[in-house]
């Protein structure tokens, strides 16, 4: 938080653009200069809202970060504060789990899909996606431009994150120099260079650096550790080590983070010293250097050199290991040069169909109108719903509406990203079935999916319903697919989505910390993983497809059984649901169990 702070509350003419990062952040920073104006799409998605998602200038999806490629990360929970809950949607003292992988990309189509549901919810959005360098990433990144992204960011794979472990920060990816090269040239091969801005960052230490990574094929230079040592980091590694030894029954604290950057202990965050204009300064100390490089060589603008590694040569007084490195493949010449880019070409080409009869609904439901939407849909129809709750929470935040609703009334079958990101004044109802990323974000709202001819054995959402969603509520009178409710958040006014279905298959509610669902029928092995916080009930349980690490079954106590009785209630009201109707007939709440998480919560004084 004291970097972030420092970072973006900076003088005018030194103005960057802040990431959310995966973590969570405070929402009133949103769009705003010395706010975040970048939110990040990460396994955890504790960033995302319906209003941070309509309001940020730039969304970027992380799929690797150099401190650690490949691997996700764990808050332990004496680090989760009251604030840290409260911005990350969970229950303060229980440890956190941030997943490897987005569980909704598993290919380059579905990444499509989520740049094309960017656009659906802001038309105005820059699209970026970022990977860790490492060898075979220039295919990775042409699909990316294919998918739609305005750009790409290379994450070199020596990461400064402090908590990270050693090993991975030395030996996993590969150096960014190393395949900045091959990127570039396989973007210009394939005659989408101009479409598309290539970022890089990772250990830049010097405007010279930052030259050298330019004329590799760089468009723009991120710069991290470097900031951070300017503000007052000592690089002592230890960013995840703060308050009591647990291995010291004297309670003799640990040092953490003594300069007070990363630590909420306030005996060090007192001894914090570091100033916006500390980050300013290191900054224009950069740019004066690569200005005095250029001046030296005659080079006139960066533009117009931006790829031309022709510029390079390999120093003379290399030896050891450093002189038997062959620098053939880096520093030869490239095919040619792009100079030019035109990134609205790319957004044209790649802008989806909006669908702006929501847009207006929106627009009257805001003045108060209720309005009244009806569809055939198609599997081709996606983001149905998004434009209109795109339009309201930009306009009035995550809330939503008091008064004024936009009643969707759809049939057949609708296509990815259904019924995503709504807010209050929004209500959706399905005959038929969806796709994947059903109820994706969702911050309040109603949901309605019953199956055709009134069969509620069949599967009628797809996989990733629910992805990260933090309020609302969903009534689905059939069964769900693969990763039903991953990621459920708490809102930060305290409330968490309200759900029910008639079965879900393999790793439901993954990494869950807040909401309630009931699921009426099967389940798939490995529910629960990762979850602390939140609960679920489930029927006629077979207790072991729980994740046993991580989450517990218990019977119900009355306040549980009105509970579980009223949800289903709620459903039978909504869906007509024949299950729900003989449940009730009489309610037997001894068939219910109650799934809550093992984890025992951890605080220390702060």
């Amino acid at each position: 938080i004291q970097a972030v702070q420092n970072g973006t509350t900076l003088p005018p003419g030194v103005g960057p653009i802040a990431n959310s990062g995966e973590g969570g952040f405070d929402k009133s920073r949103i769009g705003r200069r010395d706010g975040n104006r970048s939110i990040q799409y990460a396994g955890g998605r504790f960033t995302i809202t319906p209003m941070t998602a309509a309001s940020a200038l730039e969304a970027e999806v992380k799929f690797a970060q150099g401190a650690k490629p490949g691997k996700g990360g764990q808050l332990p929970g004496k680090k989760v504060t009251d604030k840290v809950a409260r911005a990350r949607g969970c229950e303060p003292g229980y440890e956190l789990v941030s997943p490897p992988i987005n569980h909704n990309l598993y290919s380059i189509e579905d990444v499509k899909l989520m740049v094309e549901s960017w656009r659906h919810l802001n038309p105005d959005v820059w699209c970026s996606l970022k990977y860790v360098a490492t060898y075979g990433v220039e295919m990775v990144a042409l699909g990316g431009v294919n998918a739609g992204a305005t750009r790409l960011h290379l994450s070199d794979a020596s990461g400064g994150t402090g908590a990270a472990k050693r090993v991975d920060q030395k030996h996993a990816g590969a150096p960014l120099v190393a395949v900045l090269s091959t990127v570039q040239d396989t973007l210009i091969e394939e005659d989408v260079r101009d479409l598309i801005e290539l970022s890089v960052d990772g250990n830049v230490q010097t405007g010279e650096q930052a030259l050298k990574l330019m004329l590799l094929g760089a468009d723009r230079v991120g710069f991290g550790t470097s900031l951070l040592i300017a503000i007052g980091c000592s690089m002592l590694r230890k960013c995840h080590l703060a308050g009591p030894d647990p291995a010291d029954p004297s309670g003799k604290r640990r040092l953490g983070c003594t300069p007070g950057i990363a630590t909420q202990d306030p005996a060090h965050v007192a001894r914090f010293s570091g100033k916006p204009i500390h980050i300013a300064r290191w900054l224009r100390y950069a740019a004066r250097e690569i200005r005095h490089l250029m001046a030296e060589h005659g080079i006139r603008r960066l533009s117009d050199v931006i790829g031309e590694r022709d510029l390079l040569m390999r120093r003379a007084d290399l030896t050891g290991k450093a002189g038997m490195i062959r620098f053939e493949s880096i520093l030869h010449a490239p095919p040619e040069l792009v100079l030019k880019r035109d990134y609205e070409r790319q957004k044209a080409l790649h802008l989806p169909e909006l669908r702006e009869v929501e847009a207006d609904a929106a627009e009257r439901a805001l003045a108060g109108e209720t309005v009244d939407l009806n569809d055939q849909l198609t599997n081709a129809d996606r983001c149905v719903g998004m434009r209109a709750s795109g339009v309201i929470a930009r306009k009035v935040g995550d809330l939503g509406l008091e008064k004024g609703l936009v009643r969707f009334q759809s049939a057949g079958a609708a296509g990815h990203f259904y019924a995503a990101y709504m807010v209050n004044g929004i209500e959706m109802r399905l005959d038929g079935i969806a796709a994947d990323s059903v109820f994706t974000a969702s911050y309040g709202g109603k949901l309605v999916v019953r199956p055709p001819q009134g069969d509620s054995s069949l599967t009628v959402v797809g996989n990733a319903f629910g992805y990260g969603a933090r309020a609302g509520k969903a009534y689905i009178a059939g069964r769900a697919g693969n990763r039903f409710g991953i990621c459920l958040r708490k809102s930060s006014e305290g409330f968490g989505p309200r759900i029910v279905v008639e079965g879900v298959e393999s790793n439901a509610f993954q990494y869950m910390t807040g909401g309630t669902a009931l699921v009426l029928g099967s389940v798939g092995p490995n529910l629960g993983s990762g979850l602390t916080g939140g609960v679920i009930f489930l029927l006629d349980a077979h207790e072991e497809n729980l994740n046993e690490t991580y989450v517990k079954a218990e019977p119900l106590n009355d306040e549980d059984g009105t509970l579980v009785q009223a949800l289903l209630e709620e459903h039978f009201a909504e869906t007509g649901s024949p299950l729900a109707s003989c449940l009730l007939k009489p309610f037997e709440a001894e068939r219910f169990v109650k799934v809550t998480t093992k984890i025992v919560p951890e605080r220390w004084d702060l």
